[in-house]
């Protein structure tokens, strides 16, 4: 247990020198390279509740789902040259609005029915 809050407090860290805000509360944008097979990013939402852009380009996504379910607010997000199959997991992004996901290999776009029209760039 005390290995995990460790852990944890160390990744909060990490996001803090990152974004340069001791309050991870207030961020709302977040540019980062992240290996999700070391590096989980399922809580980043609980952490940054009010994050709106994040930018993950060139870091090591196994799906979109890898993000988890609590970024609510999420408006915009960047995943190109992440390694991605699919877009499995959009559905927990209820507010985004701008997709860019180019350099993928990304052969099923159901994940994108039901959702309002907007930007989405693919190559």
């Amino acid at each position: 247990m005390q290995e995990l809050l460790a852990k944890e407090q160390q990744e909060e860290q990490v996001l803090r020198d990152i974004t340069g805000v001791q309050r991870l509360e207030d961020v709302t944008f977040l540019d980062a390279v992240v290996d999700c097979s070391e590096t989980s990013l399922s809580n980043l939402g609980e952490k940054m509740p009010l994050l709106r852009e994040l930018k993950l380009n060139n870091s090591a996504l196994s799906s979109v789902r890898d993000l988890g379910s609590k970024l609510r607010h999420l408006q915009v997000l960047w995943i190109s040259h992440c390694g991605l199959l699919g877009l499995d997991g959009l559905s927990a992004l209820p507010s985004l609005r701008e997709l860019y996901a180019a350099f993928n290999q990304i052969d099923n776009l159901e994940p994108l029915a039901g959702k309002p029209t907007f930007p989405f760039k693919y190559a």
